[in-house]
């Protein structure tokens, strides 16, 4: 069964801001973190059966998967999580979201979400993902897992899913 929804605290950044008007409010840009890596493609029979093995509802509406395979979707209720293979968790992000947007422009959630250190690492390494693809952890971090080059190989985005989803049903 999936941890209960948290939301994680927010990290401030020393960057110097862009402000921007947005659909809830303010959204800042850093350049930084807008020199995303990868875009992750994804069919329907992904993302619904993301919200099958999580539990989320049929109606929930998925936002984005990122390049290490966690994913943002809003729920019928207007709320927004996250649900993190990277982390083995459903967080509570709609605060974030709601402030910042998708993807995250804060530097700090740029790379808490979407690992910009890590993208860049791979990309450098000619590492590249194909539809329905992430760059996983072969060996999950809240399973004691390195986060390092040699722990993380491209999967499909299902499975491996299937695979951090089962760690719980197991216990890890």
């Amino acid at each position: 069964m999936p941890r209960p929804c948290v939301t994680r605290p927010r990290v401030k950044s020393d960057l110097p801001e862009t402000r921007v008007e947005w659909q809830y409010n303010m959204r800042i840009y850093y350049p930084a973190v807008n020199s995303m890596k990868y875009k992750v493609g994804y069919d329907t029979e992904t993302s619904d059966g993301i919200k099958v093995l999580w539990e989320l509802p049929t109606d929930a509406r998925l936002l984005d998967i990122t390049p290490m395979g966690d994913a943002f979707f809003e729920l019928p209720d207007g709320e927004f999580v996250m649900v993190s293979v990277t982390d083995g968790e459903i967080l509570n992000v709609t605060e974030e979201i709601k402030e910042y947007g998708l993807p995250p422009v804060d530097f700090a959630l740029g790379d808490e979400w979407y690992h910009l250190d890590a993208q860049a690492a791979l990309s450098e390494a000619g590492m590249t993902l194909a539809a329905n693809e992430c760059f996983g952890f072969i060996k999950p971090l809240f399973q004691g897992g390195d986060y390092s080059a040699e722990n993380i190989a491209v999967m499909d985005i299902l499975e491996y899913h299937k695979r951090v989803r089962q760690s719980f049903a197991a216990g890890f």
